[in-house]
């Protein structure tokens, strides 16, 4: 084997095995979001006030964010929607199975989100991609108890609030966005957050508060 050979296989095999300048840039373009849901508004806490949802819009134009494909599934059982909550972002796949013996009919009448399915019997399925941020209420038009809501967001970076109130949105791309809350029994709140890779952004939303608290960064945990 000659010298030239050996030297030029160990050169291959370290340029295998050493993270690519890709894969680095990849890693420190992203950023995440954290904070705390509080509420100066007398009577209200958060931690009473059943799903709060926090999700980010992108405010720069350059950045595009592809639609989740993992599908989420609201079964349709014992005359019951489970889960009655979820929450799934723009375009990603939502099924509807059937695994009653009797027959549903899902609809909802939530604009700009409308959309109606004939009756389907025990082991049929549909499935429904919701084109448009907001809530959707569904109902069966077969039973009147039957409901449940989707809350759709704009782009896959959201979150549920854990217990305090806390939030943690990771692998956002670097750049400017809307940071919103919803839930459907309090006020909406917003604030603009810029997100910087490599480092946790921490953005506090307050309910009944005119002006967001300052924004930190600070590195990442």
């Amino acid at each position: 084997m000659s010298r030239r050979f050996v030297i030029s296989l160990v050169c291959t095999l370290i340029a295998a095995t050493s993270p690519s300048a890709g894969a680095s840039e990849i890693k420190t373009e992203r950023g995440v979001v954290a904070g705390t849901i509080r509420s100066s508004i007398p009577g209200i806490q958060p931690d009473g006030v059943g799903p709060i949802i926090v999700y980010l819009t992108p405010l720069d134009a350059a950045i595009q964010i592809a639609p989740r494909e993992e599908v989420v599934t609201i079964s349709q059982r014992d005359a019951t929607f489970k889960p009655t909550f979820c929450v799934v972002s723009v375009g990603q796949p939502v099924e509807l199975p059937n695994d009653d013996r009797i027959f549903h009919s899902v609809f909802s009448s939530s604009r700009p989100n409308e959309f109606k399915f004939s009756p389907y019997p025990q082991g049929e399925s549909r499935t429904v991609r919701f084109e448009h941020p907001g809530p959707v209420r569904l109902y069966c038009s077969i039973h009147e108890k039957m409901s449940a809501t989707i809350f759709v967001t704009p782009t896959p970076l959201h979150a549920t609030t854990r217990l305090g109130g806390q939030f943690r949105i990771p692998a956002v791309p670097s750049g400017r966005y809307r940071l919103t809350l919803w839930a459907s029994r309090l006020p909406g709140v917003s604030r603009e957050v810029e997100v910087e890779g490599g480092h946790v952004t921490s953005a506090d939303l307050e309910i009944g508060q005119a002006h967001p608290a300052p924004l930190v960064q600070r590195p990442p945990e």
